[in-house]
């Protein structure tokens, strides 16, 4: 029973410990959907809204690399100073003093896209992974809810199948142009 009671008063001396469950983060993506051609580079921000103060932050990006490869990461600074991924994707960030608030940008995300179709965009964390999720203060971690986002990547530049052949009436008008181009140069001479 002692060991209980110095538990409980240590806990509620821990300044700004609080017993009741913190409000979870929600992680979406800015622009949400976009539409892009197939070779452009783009950027999409992960956008985090933080109710409750967090030290910082871990996270996957999830998307099909056949069809878009991510070419860079950027993380927001200030309020977060880059961290180097255990997974080595660089998705982390901390900040001192604690941040919260709505729309936080947490990190712009370069894409170039490769292929056509809609690509769907998610952001997780893995399971066990302590360099992952929304660190809290005093402790714990933040319960994430997670919007995802979509890219529709559309066909690009012409190529030499589907660039319009000229007809044999604008060959000859092509031609009779060239022919007076010629007579004039020659009646210069």
């Amino acid at each position: 029973m002692r060991k209980f009671l110095w538990f409980v008063l240590i806990m509620l001396a821990v300044p700004g410990m609080s017993w009741a469950q913190a409000a979870p983060v929600t992680v979406s993506f800015n622009p949400s959907s976009q539409t892009v051609n197939v070779g452009q580079t783009f950027t999409v921000n992960i956008v985090a809204d933080i109710p409750n103060p967090v030290l910082g932050w871990g996270l996957d990006v999830n998307t099909d690399p056949a069809r878009l490869i991510r070419t860079g990461v950027v993380v927001k600074d200030p309020p977060w100073s880059a961290v180097v991924a255990g997974d080595g994707d660089d998705l982390a960030g901390l900040a001192f003093p604690p941040v919260s608030g709505n729309g936080v940008v947490l990190a712009t995300l370069t894409f170039q896209a490769q292929a056509t179709g809609t690509i769907p965009l998610t952001a997780s964390v893995t399971a066990g992974d302590l360099t992952e999720g929304f660190p809290l203060v005093p402790t714990g971690f933040a319960t994430i809810n997670f919007v995802p986002g979509s890219v529709t990547v559309v066909g690009g530049a012409p190529t030499a199948a589907n660039i319009p052949a000229l007809s044999p009436l604008g060959l000859v008008l092509l031609a009779s142009l060239l022919g007076m181009i010629g007579v004039k140069i020659r009646r210069r001479e």
